[in-house]
């Protein structure tokens, strides 16, 4: 078979597994999701029944997991690694551990998303296709993840600035070639599989320059926020790998967050439902509450042996600033009208500090509002805070987990970034 013809049929497999496999993910997190609440909130001798079975099954997790170990949290920072250094693992293993992993976070309402999972099981189906047709086709895994991240969201407009800005060091013609058909093929096979929607806050509201003066705010809190949500993560991830004793948490998370559920629905899950948050309903007290119990959820959640993403956990800490900028501002008038608008630019610029991808966050920005919504003050927000952080040499946090990945030494990545 010509080269040409067969690089063409890779393609299109990994487009056609990308779409059917993150189609029935997504479709599966979003039905367990809610089939937990269903349980849990059904009668008392459900949730007990419910607690007892998915406790017993997270100790299976933890052995599977200790048994076959590297195969935890959102698998991206061992795609960074695999793509940067000579760092290798089995794409069938990853499959399959994260996926099922993943299930159980999401039906225990573990503070984790499915966007996470969805990049490294679409890279996996790439590496998978890879041996399959006895080639070595990294821009082919490239595009995948990226292509995973796009179904994910249903956003194939995000998904092309992710693989842009994540694989910057590697672009090419063909990358990019290769990444808008599978990117945009497969965001179209995924929409008509399983239309889902993770971004559910929506806005057609244009702030008023009147209320310009809250952007410098935004930018100082997504610089706090933004770091203190990586400094949250790798505290936990460092202290896992001293002490084994939080990889063993699982249970205990899976028993509180089922309780959680039931009890506190607004705080579990991805966060999801912060998106919609009405502040006039919450102090400012209670919210600054949420926000440390979100930094503190997701930090031990993704250091657990369990599986789960990043971006919907970073999205859910920008929305509660957006809810503390409106909080600190409610007593102007009409500021509080346009809380959404105000959300989604501290969610996108949240996300922009803690990953370096404002271009991603600009196309996310689309998933809830008209472009007109939140470019202006987003671009005045996002070009300060993308200058302070390179300034102050400040990594993204997949970059900061990849440095914490067994057999890696921080000194080699670190020599490797100059």
């Amino acid at each position: 078979m010509p080269k040409y013809l067969k690089q063409s049929l890779m393609v299109v497999v990994v487009t056609v597994l990308v779409a059917l496999i993150i189609s029935l993910f997504q479709f599966l997190a979003h039905e367990l999701a809610a089939f937990s609440d269903y349980l849990v909130n059904l009668n008392t001798l459900s949730l007990v029944l419910t607690i007892i079975l998915t406790t017993l099954y997270s100790i299976g997790v933890i052995y599977i997991n200790k048994k076959i170990p590297g195969y935890t949290g959102s698998g991206i920072p061992q795609f960074e690694a695999y793509f940067n250094q000579d760092f290798s693992f089995s794409p069938l293993k990853m499959a399959v551990l994260i996926f099922s992993n993943s299930m159980l976070a999401f039906f225990a309402g573990l503070m984790l998303g499915g966007e996470g999972p969805s990049i490294s099981i679409s890279g996996s189906l790439a590496m998978l296709t890879n041996k399959t047709f006895k080639e070595e086709d990294k821009e082919l895994v490239m595009a995948a993840n990226s292509a995973g991240f796009a179904c994910a969201f249903l956003s194939p407009f995000a998904g092309l600035m992710h693989l842009l800005e994540e694989n910057k060091k590697h672009l090419s013609i063909s990358l990019i070639i290769k990444g808008l058909f599978i990117i945009i093929v497969s965001s179209i096979i995924t929409y008509f599989i399983y239309n889902h929607d993770l971004l559910p806050l929506k806005s057609e509201l244009v702030l008023p320059y009147k209320y310009y003066y809250i952007i410098p705010v935004i930018i100082v809190m997504s610089l706090v926020i933004g770091k203190l949500y990586i400094i949250f993560i790798t505290f936990f991830k460092d202290f896992s790998k001293k002490s084994k004793i939080l990889g063993y948490m699982l249970p205990i998370l899976i028993i509180s967050f089922l309780l959680i559920k039931r009890y506190y629905p607004l705080i579990g899950g991805s966060g999801a439902n912060l998106f919609k948050l009405d502040v006039l309903d919450y102090s400012l007290f209670i919210i600054l509450a949420f926000l440390i119990v979100r930094l503190l959820g997701t930090a031990l959640s993704s250091n657990t042996l369990i599986s789960g993403g990043l971006v919907l956990p970073m999205l859910a800490v920008g929305s509660l600033e957006g809810c503390i900028i409106t909080s600190l501002f409610s007593k102007v008038n009409g500021i509080i009208d346009y809380q959404n608008t105000i959300v989604i630019i501290s969610m996108l610029s949240c996300y922009a500090v803690i990953c370096k991808t404002p271009l991603t966050a600009m196309a996310l920005g689309l998933k809830m509002a008209p472009l007109k919504v939140y470019l202006l003050p987003l671009t005045i927000v996002l070009i300060p805070t993308t200058i302070i952080i390179h300034l102050l040499k400040w990594d993204n946090i997949y970059g900061e987990l990849e440095k914490r990945l067994p057999g890696l030494e921080r000194s080699d990545l670190d020599a490797r970034n100059i």
